[in-house]
């Protein structure tokens, strides 16, 4: 962590780590447990679980956006002079290499799996443009708009509008959330739905969280300590909008619907993410605040983290061949398969960082 952030500054950067090291871990849960969805029968115990899993783990995306707005907010809102030429060149550093590098590794090597090898360089380009060199990386294109975007977003860390764009921008995507699929009790959406078809690879179905992100990071001395006293209420409240999310989730698969719940962007996920995230930055709170080393280790993992989001698709498949010479039942897969993606990627995530050039793979370049 830099040495010339304030103590302020250095307890959000903690706080948010914690959170950036639960939705890594949540990233991954989602990705190992739809493969038991997708392969195991509805009525196996490890179904039920792999769904607990699924569905509790959907506030994963957005707060990653909510811990990009509040560091881009944090970084650059309060400094007099910004290099914008030094901004995007950090910025291309940190996102763009990995994205490049990676997309061309995992492109070849789906085709070598595949062994389709047809429209190689039309193929490349068609998946570097578009995010599609593999199924994780639509993150891409949620994400660096608001990069590009900021520039113009930052004067509002200077101004008392931030907390009405805030409120405007969470309620804005409550309303396209309601009304932009269909769900069990309300009938208007799938009309709506076809007037104004999904945009969540959009900045405006991210805003909320982005400008949560940014609103909490400048108002933190104020919101950190309140975030310290109420964590343990609000993950109450979590849990109980958690129940939401999983008879949602179970009328949707009893229905045959299974990709529908496999969405951020349904009312119960939202209204979930919107709890669980600021519970899990409270209790970051209370857990960087006990101890020098829980604040080290969750440094640690927080700077892998990144790392693993890009390695672990890899992992998984390599997990997979591994976990198939076993067998298992679909409980102990999941177990198994998750403990071991999550363990192959941190430790290929730690080769890399330490690696003279690795650690610009996944975006830890010199600043």
């Amino acid at each position: 962590m830099p040495e010339n952030k304030t103590d302020s500054s250095a307890g959000r950067l903690e706080s948010l780590d914690v959170l950036r090291v639960v939705a890594t871990v949540a990233v991954v849960a989602i990705h190992v447990s739809a493969a038991t969805l997708l392969n195991t029968p509805r009525e196996a115990l490890g179904y039920a679980v792999a769904g607990f899993l699924n569905q509790a783990s959907r506030f994963a995306v957005p707060a990653f956006v909510l811990i990009t707005g509040a560091g881009l907010f944090l970084t650059y809102g309060q400094r007099r002079d910004v290099s914008w030429l030094h901004y995007f060149r950090r910025r291309f550093q940190a996102i763009g290499v990995p994205y490049l590098l990676w997309s061309v590794a995992y492109f070849f090597f789906y085709r070598v799996v595949e062994r389709d090898f047809t429209a190689l360089i039309p193929g490349l380009l068609k998946a570097l443009a578009t995010a599609s060199a593999v199924y994780t990386f639509y993150y891409f294109i949620i994400i660096v708009p608001f990069y590009l975007l900021f520039p113009l977003l930052r004067p509002l860390a200077h101004s008392r509008w931030l907390g009405p764009v805030t409120v405007l921008a969470l309620a804005l995507n409550g309303l396209i959330v309601w009304f932009g699929f269909p769900h069990v009790k309300f009938h208007l959406g799938p009309v709506l739905s076809r007037l104004w078809p999904y945009g969540g690879f959009t900045p405006l179905w991210w805003a909320g969280p982005f400008f949560l992100g940014a609103w909490l990071a400048l108002r933190w001395e104020s919101a950190g300590a309140w975030l310290r006293r109420c964590w343990a209420a609000l993950m109450g409240l979590a849990a109980i909008l958690l129940v939401w999310v999983l008879v949602e989730f179970q009328a949707y698969v009893s229905a045959g619907r299974l990709a529908y719940v496999a969405t951020n962007f349904r009312p119960s996920a939202y209204t979930y993410g919107l709890a669980v995230m600021p519970a899990i930055i409270g209790l970051g709170e209370v857990l960087t605040g006990r101890s020098a080393g829980v604040r080290r280790a969750i440094r640690w993992l927080s700077r892998l983290s990144f790392g693993v989001y890009l390695v672990h698709p890899l992992v998984m498949s390599v997990a997979r061949n591994i976990l198939g010479l076993l067998d298992l039942g679909a409980l102990e897969y999941l177990a198994l398969n998750l403990l071991l993606v999550l363990a192959l990627s941190y430790l290929a995530s730690f080769i890399l960082a330490r690696l003279p050039l690795g650690g610009g793979l996944i975006g830890l370049g010199r600043r």
